[in-house]
């Protein structure tokens, strides 16, 4: 169990971004001014995202093997954002399938509620594809491409502890063990970061982008940019 809930709390190397945010960041409170004499008899905090109405400008990002959370995982998720009627951005490695997670929404009473779909470029091409199309087929409305993860960052903690999903749990997405990631063994190294340098392509490029939009209809869009600078040629 503490394997799991470390994976959750860690950041990368010594954790100075974590250790920044609590003492630059949490000191300084964000207030609300309220204007007054305004007509507020009727409220409305829907907006349109890639052509898709939200109740409110707040959705869920992705977040991989929530199993490990909660039994009910990515499919407990999409049924909370039916019911708020927001947005869900399912991950490549979700511990509930593509095909669940739209099942779970779709099947809620609620009305609303919009899912799209996270998307690591492997360096099986036809995998990336197959993915790519098992959304499209499933009704997803958006991929949104991780550009930020050529290599894992080294999450020290998941070294020490030998990370690896529990034996029960599996990427659901994924039919074969070792893109599953669950094999046995990893070695002495975090077994997402050995996964990673296995699977994922590390020399990813604009081509690469360009390559993926030639293979769906829907929006792609890019995750993970830190620097708008990094978008000014394109």
């Amino acid at each position: 169990m503490k394997n799991m809930s470390v994976y959750f709390e860690m950041d990368i190397y010594e954790q100075h971004t974590q250790q920044m945010t609590w003492v630059f960041v949490c000191p300084f409170r964000w207030y609300l001014m309220p204007r007054v004499l305004r007509d507020v008899s009727i409220v409305d905090l829907s907006v349109s995202v890639l052509g898709q109405k939200l109740s409110m400008p707040l959705c869920v990002g992705s977040t991989a093997m929530q199993r490990m959370a909660h039994p009910a995982g990515e499919t407990a998720t999409a049924r909370a954002c039916k019911a708020v009627g927001t947005a869900m951005m399912l991950s490549s490695w979700a511990t509930s399938s593509i095909e669940e997670v739209m099942s779970a929404m779709t099947s809620s009473p609620d009305t609303g509620g919009v899912l799209w779909m996270q998307l690591y470029i492997y360096k099986d091409r036809e995998l990336t594809l197959s993915l790519l199309r098992r959304a499209e087929k499933a009704g997803y409305k958006a991929v949104f491409v991780t550009v930020d993860t050529p290599y894992l960052g080294k999450r020290l903690d998941d070294v020490r502890n030998r990370f690896k999903m529990p034996s029960h749990l599996r990427m659901s997405n994924f039919s074969s063990a070792s893109l599953s990631f669950s094999e046995d063994d990893y070695g002495n190294d975090s077994g997402l970061a050995v996964y990673v340098a296995n699977a994922i392509e590390p020399a990813l490029t604009w081509d690469d982008i360009t390559w993926l939009k030639k293979h769906t209809r829907l929006p792609v869009i890019i995750k993970g940019v830190l620097n708008g600078k990094h978008m000014q040629k394109h």
